[in-house]
This record gives structure tokens, C-alpha cells and sequence, in this order.
């Protein structure tokens, strides 16, 4: 009988947070990331939901984390091809983790309010 393969050792995360900006009119969804996020880490999301909401589990993959430009991975293009522009005031959810050799990392969860323009 063969021994199931180890569970692999994850790196640390690379996003630690969820900025939505709105300049002029302008929406946008930034993942902080002060370290590169590598091939493994997955995005999902969530539909914008009422600003009051604390938690939802309606999660969508996006796709893969983009690489971070000056410590900021930017997931706007992402997230509106699948959900569109999220209105101003309303909650976003974004939730990211990590696959590596078929095993997956406890996901992590960000939340940020559509703000009014700037």
C-alpha cells in the first residue's frame, strides 16, 4: 500500500489586504501585496453585497493573483469581467489562497466599501 504524498509546507500569503479606490468616478479593486504572490495563489470573489453584510460564502474564482507593481496587485480587470463595476457604497469580498501539488491553503478573506470619488 502506497503512503499518501506529504501535505506540502505553504508559503506565506502575499496579499494582506483589499483596497477599493474610486478617483473621479474611476473604480478600483487593489490587492496589497508586499511580496510577490507566485503561480499558486487563487482569487475569488464575491457580487458586491449591502455595505451592513459581514460575511458571505458566494465565492467566484477570478483567476490568479496578477503580480504585484510597487507592492500592489491590481484586480479590477478581474473582478468586472465577472461581476462588473461594483457600485459605489457597496461591499466587496475578496477571498485568496493557495494551491500547491493538488493541496490547498486556508483561504484568507478581505473586505473594502466602494468609497465615494475623490
Amino acid at each position: 500500500m502506497d503512503a499518501p504524498p506529504a501535505v506540502p509546507q505553504f508559503p506565506a500569503l502575499a496579499p494582506t489586504a483589499l483596497v477599493a479606490a474610486n478617483a473621479a468616478g474611476v473604480i478600483s479593486l487593489k490587492l496589497t501585496c508586499p511580496t510577490n504572490p507566485g503561480e499558486n495563489t487563487v482569487v475569488r470573489a464575491a457580487a458586491p453585497l449591502k455595505p451592513g453584510t459581514t460575511t458571505t460564502a458566494d465565492f467566484r474564482i477570478l483567476g490568479l493573483c496578477p503580480v504585484p507593481v510597487a507592492d500592489v496587485s491590481d484586480i479590477t480587470a478581474l473582478y468586472t469581467a465577472r461581476f462588473g463595476v461594483p457600485p459605489v457604497g457597496q461591499k466587496v469580498f475578496v477571498e485568496v489562497n493557495q494551491f500547491v501539488e493538488g493541496y490547498q491553503d486556508i483561504p484568507k478573506i478581505f473586505s473594502a466599501i466602494v468609497p465615494q470619488a475623490a
